[in-house]
């Protein structure tokens, strides 16, 4: 087939699935419901539906053919070691998964198998039916490349990280993380320096680093827990404060979530302990080895010190990253919850 028909098949391709787009979020159909059946149907390909599907119907790509190629060849066990040593056990020469142990992979090969289903497929589907990944991270990740390519290779933006709408006020971020114990007082400078706000729809707490480039964003009921991350953000990115001049720090505190975060300053203030010269972050789910590796090449300067949960998977995480030290909450499971048994909430 010639190069002219390649592109006029990926062209109608592209066409199809974009109507299907627009007709799915007419009838509010879930982005992930069309990825699934489409990808089923065969009707196009799986990180084209994937493309179209991320990028609001836009026709656009972030990595090259060879980018693509090369993240499917990948060696998926020595991948998982390195980025995602928490959510896989070791059993010989084979990895499966914390969530799944039927699915599996080997070391020396790429790919993987579910023997509950014979279902096989290559890396980037499973960074993105397992491990929440979209195409563009999947093969970026797989690939140890953090710039995005255009598919004749030049260096393209990522596109913007996309905030929620700001509310009017604040009052329903204020109510809700006094309520577990945050001091008004930390969260009028933290809304001070522009890294939390409440927005507009949903009343959800959103949390914007420095670098405008990563967003936690959590709910502010407690009936009704949400937890998720703006589009856009870094795959490897972080959220993070300094409450004194962040030039001067000489330590950095790695926490499961935001909230963890404050806390940990709060619970560290309370003590007495000294924070003006210590960043507390975000990493959004102990899992995130890479935001953890980032953070370690990024911090060379400083005492990189993890301050995870007091369970199983934060256990794990310190196990993987033996060459950081830790702190664990003294009581309670979090830092949250250490925070709110020693003192009244608000």
């Amino acid at each position: 087939m010639s190069c002219r028909a390649c592109a006029n098949k990926r062209d109608n391709a592209f066409r199809q699935v974009k109507e299907v787009y627009i007709m799915g979020r007419k009838k509010n159909v879930t982005c992930g419901t069309l990825k699934q059946f489409y990808a089923i149907q065969n009707l196009v390909t799986m990180e084209l539906v994937i493309n179209v599907l991320q990028n609001g119907g836009n026709k656009t790509k972030y990595y090259n053919e060879e980018q693509f190629e090369t993240a499917k060849k990948v060696d998926l066990y020595d991948y998982l070691i390195r980025c995602h040593a928490n959510e896989v056990t070791k059993e010989g020469k084979s990895l499966y998964l914390n969530d799944n142990k039927s699915v599996y992979t080997k070391s020396g090969y790429s790919g993987f198998v579910d023997f509950a289903t014979n279902e096989t497929g290559n890396n980037i589907t499973f960074l993105m039916k397992y491990l929440g990944y979209g195409v563009i991270e999947a093969v970026l990740s797989l690939c140890g490349n953090g710039s995005t390519l255009d598919t004749v290779g030049r260096v393209k933006i990522k596109p913007k990280m996309e905030l929620p709408e700001r509310a009017e006020d604040n009052k329903r971020l204020f109510a809700y993380l006094c309520s577990r114990g945050i001091s008004a007082d930390t969260l009028y400078k933290l809304v001070g320096q522009k890294l939390l706000y409440q927005e507009k729809e949903h009343n959800n707490i959103v949390f914007v680093n420095h670098e405008c480039d990563w967003t936690e964003i959590r709910g502010s009921t407690t009936y009704k827990p949400y937890h998720s991350m703006a589009e856009n953000s870094r795959y490897d990115g972080f959220w993070w404060f300094c409450m004194g001049d962040v030039k001067a720090a000489e330590q950095l505190y790695i926490c499961e979530g935001s909230i963890d975060a404050i806390s940990l300053y709060e619970f560290q203030e309370l003590h007495g302990e000294p924070t003006d010269k210590t960043i507390y972050a975000s990493i959004g789910g102990v899992s995130k080895q890479a935001t953890i590796d980032r953070i370690k090449t990024l911090s060379k300067k400083l005492k990189v010190i993890l301050a995870v949960d007091n369970d199983k998977a934060g256990k794990k995480c310190i196990e993987s990253n033996s060459d950081l030290d830790y702190i664990l909450p003294p009581m309670g499971k979090d830092w949250n919850e250490a925070l709110q048994e020693l003192k009244p909430c608000y």
